[in-house]
């Protein structure tokens, strides 16, 4: 069944005051043309929001005279001017239209006519939605006149595929009615954007194009080689796990040529080092665990073991040694156990006091008036300044004689070392200590005090208190004296 409806504009024309113009020519007993003036009042409209009214004489022919028309936007009273050839028009039909669509006529009647018309036009609308598909005077166009969720009216829904408010634009083409629809694939908020994981970071929505952005992904490097790095979504996270196996492993060695004991008869072993993951500062790896040991078989080494040594003699001992070469030793003695013996020989440098645990090649020489390393110099490297040969056991060089740190007068200006402010230079002697009391502190100063402005011969002359001799004693004793206390 088609429903058809009316969409009426109510007109009441009233047509008046038919004109006749009668031109001045030579031969003329005939109007040529006639105007009628007349009003449209409109009294209702349903039909389009602007609409067109034309009325014309039918059959009119002449090209030069506009047809009447008025254009109508609300209901209210339109004048009209409608021509026509001449008078004999009359009895002849108005056309009228709206939008270009012939909707009545009626008939022309002098000297007056009062035309009213109802002017309708039938509009299909099988949904009942108020909207028809025929447009024109039925309004806007109904693009589906079998759904009434389908009109001009109706709200995009932006997902199902279908203009549904009939602007020609489909879902999300439609931006001024989808623009921000998430079912678009865009936004308005970050939140709209969010897909609920962590290790992807915070996705965040353009405003300026409604899209959301993909957010920047979680940086789990811990800048450590070794280490595995991931990212634990259930609990938003970084994981850096230790992993030895991303550290590489030092291989065994096996060989007679390897460097640290440069012995060609050893037999050098390390096992393999395996690479340890430290998590902070990344593979580690321990040095090598190296063994050395004689080898006949491979290296060529004389012996393996003190076994391999004997040679029969009841007098020596019989020892592999360390560079895998026999030694046949007589029998050493030491009866103070610091690794030296007297025998010498075979049994390496000779201890020359084997009494006392200090004294043997291995030591070092001290200031002590002794032969400390047994090389027969004593306290070699302590110059003898004075030349006295104090503290020497030879005739020598006084370089390689014994040293000054058991002479008491190193300059032998008759002042012992400990008093004399020069104990290297015979020609000066200071003794500061002016009282006697084996200190040079503020008491020294007072007994030079006590004699300051006095010279030799003098009643109070004390020559202790000439501390730098120069026969008076003055301001300058009492500065060498202070710059002396001890």
């Amino acid at each position: 069944m088609i429903n058809k409806t009316h969409k009426e504009i109510r007109i009441l024309s009233l047509l008046i005051l038919p004109l006749l113009f009668l031109p001045f020519v030579y031969a003329a007993s005939l109007p040529t043309f006639m105007i009628v003036y007349g009003t449209v009042t409109v009294y209702e409209m349903d039909a389009v929001p602007t609409t067109t009214i034309k009325a014309y004489i039918e059959g009119d022919s002449n090209p030069l005279v506009e047809d009447g028309a008025v254009t109508v936007t609300t209901p209210g009273q339109y004048s009209m001017v409608i021509t026509g050839d001449s008078f004999l028009d009359n009895g002849k039909a108005v056309i009228f239209k709206v939008n270009d669509t012939q909707v009545d006529e009626s008939t022309i009647f002098f000297p007056m006519a009062i035309i009213e018309l109802n002017l309708s036009v039938d509009c299909t609308d099988n949904d009942n939605d108020g909207y028809s598909p025929e447009g024109a005077g039925c309004g806007p166009v109904d693009c589906d006149d079998n759904n009434a969720n389908i009109n001009p009216d109706a709200t995009e829904v932006c997902d199902n595929g279908i203009d549904d408010d009939c602007d020609g634009l489909i879902d999300c083409d439609d931006i001024l009615d989808c623009s921000g629809d998430p079912a678009c694939g865009e936004c308005l908020i970050d939140d709209d954007c969010d897909d609920g994981q962590w290790c992807n970071g915070a996705e965040t929505c353009n405003l300026a194009t409604y899209q959301c952005e993909a957010g920047t992904l979680q940086n789990c490097d811990d800048n450590v080689g070794c280490t595995d790095d991931s990212c634990d979504e259930i609990n938003d996270v970084c994981i850096n796990a230790v992993n030895d196996a991303n550290c590489p492993d030092r291989t065994e060695i096996a060989t007679c040529f390897n460097d640290p004991d440069n012995n060609p008869f050893t037999w050098d072993y390390a096992p393999k080092v395996e690479g340890v993951c430290d998590p902070i500062n990344d593979c580690q790896l321990d040095t090598y665990q190296f063994t050395h040991m004689c080898n006949k078989a491979d290296c060529d080494a004389e012996c393996e073991d003190d076994n391999d040594c004997d040679d029969l003699d009841s007098t020596t001992v019989d020892i592999c040694l360390d560079n895998c070469v026999c030694s046949h030793l007589l029998s050493c003695v030491d009866n103070d156990g610091d690794g030296y013996n007297v025998t010498g020989g075979n049994c390496g440098p000779v201890d020359c006091d084997d009494n006392n645990a200090n004294i043997n090649p291995g030591a070092d020489d001290v200031c002590d008036g002794i032969d400390n390393d047994c090389d027969e110099e004593v306290d070699n490297g302590f110059p003898d300044y004075d030349n006295d040969k104090v503290g020497c056991n030879y005739d020598d060089s006084p370089l390689n004689c014994g040293a000054d740190c058991v002479d008491e007068d190193d300059d032998n200006d008759g002042h012992p070392d400990d008093e004399d402010a020069y104990p290297l230079d015979p020609t000066k002697w200071i003794y500061c200590d002016v009282n006697g009391d084996d200190y040079v502190d503020i008491l020294d100063l007072i007994v030079v005090r006590n004699s300051i402005g006095t010279l030799p011969g003098d009643s109070n002359w004390n020559e202790d208190a000439d501390v730098n001799n120069d026969e008076s004693i003055n301001i300058l004793d009492l500065i060498v004296i202070r710059n002396n206390f001890t």
